[in-house]
């Protein structure tokens, strides 16, 4: 203590003392009301969002901007078929408000964790809101005129995938910039409707994202332009939306699903009708994924002018951000792009 408050009256410095308390307890109050909200600071707290995938994370994140940060649950380039959630995934989950997927015909290992879930939290499966066009699911095989009709290949002896256990719709409504709109004018419904006190911002940001989303259709219109009529054939085949929104040629997929290997049947006529075009110089691109890049596909390539490329329709090596969703429609179209130009 120093001298002169030792000099002042002991009633004096009790007061001195008293006012810095109640300073100190303003502070803290006004830090923890702002943090967390309540009545009378006009600001209040987001809910707590959850959501499956990156894509959809970050047309989710750009939604809320600047007012909460949701998480996504799975990372890196794991499967949303069979990946197991990790603890601390698992508890996010649990005291999630809201949920945000594309639906069981996808995320199937979040079926059991969602259905364990409180009645407290509100589950969006994004595959059936107002809005989301659904497209058929694809046979794997050789497809004709993709771009008119969903073909469906009649099954031959010796096909081994098992189809029929199939999802009945194509699950990849991301990859449509249409489709894209739909989840964002929806997410901002939602949300305002769990936080009206900041449901004029959610709208905002909805409006600005969709209005990023209209440009970003344009843009992918024109630079694939020069590679629409060139054949290309998919190891998974989870381009559908893309291919359609885009009008691109796909010849065919060895798979319908990640986990099915394709029969030698589907290889062979695969590989003949890449033979039998090479003289009518009409070149192809084989597309593997990130998390697997079968040896079959240079089995599939060998002897042909085909080649070999990647497609990342996850954003398995993208840093999750809102901005994740645009990189990744370039992405997918530049990697088209380049493949199939550099075969002509």
């Amino acid at each position: 203590m120093t001298q002169q408050t030792q000099h002042r009256p002991p009633q004096k410095r009790l007061k001195e003392y008293q006012k810095k308390r109640w300073v100190r307890a303003l502070l803290i109050a006004l830090f923890w009301g702002f943090s967390l909200g309540f009545p009378g600071t006009g600001v209040a707290a987001p809910p707590t969002v959850v959501v499956s995938i990156k894509p959809i994370h970050a047309l989710i994140a750009g939604v809320m901007a600047g007012i909460g940060k949701p998480d996504v649950l799975i990372k890196g380039g794991a499967s949303p078929h069979a990946t197991a959630l990790r603890p601390s995934d698992a508890r996010r989950l649990h005291r999630a408000e809201l949920v945000f997927w594309i639906g069981k015909d996808l995320e199937t290992l979040l079926i059991k964790p969602i259905a364990a879930l409180s009645a407290k939290a509100e589950v969006i499966a994004l595959s059936t809101i107002p809005g989301i066009r659904l497209r058929p699911a694809r046979t794997g095989g050789v497809w004709s005129d993709i771009v008119e009709t969903t073909p469906h290949p009649k099954k031959h002896d010796g096909d081994d995938d098992h189809e029929h256990l199939h999802a009945k719709n194509d699950m990849h409504i991301w990859l449509s910039t249409l489709n894209a709109q739909a989840i964002v004018r929806h997410a901002a419904k939602i949300l305002s409707r769990h936080d009206p006190a900041n449901g004029s911002r959610y709208h905002e940001n909805a409006k600005r994202v969709m209005a990023q989303l209209q440009s970003l259709h344009q843009e992918l219109i024109k630079a694939l332009l020069p590679v629409r009529q060139r054949p290309y054939v998919v190891f998974h085949d989870s381009y559908q939306y893309f291919e359609r929104e885009f009008t691109l040629q796909p010849l065919g997929s060895l798979s319908t699903h990640e986990a099915r290997k394709p029969g030698a049947k589907r290889l062979r006529d695969l590989r003949n009708i890449m033979l039998a075009q090479k003289t009518h110089q009409n070149f192809y691109c084989v597309f593997a994924e990130p998390q697997f890049q079968p040896a079959l596909i240079n089995t599939l390539i060998d002897g042909t002018t085909a080649k070999a490329g990647v497609l990342d329709p996850l954003g398995a090596r993208l840093k999750p951000s809102p901005e994740l969703y645009f990189t990744l429609m370039r992405n997918l179209a530049r990697d088209i792009k380049h493949c199939l130009a550099s075969t002509s």
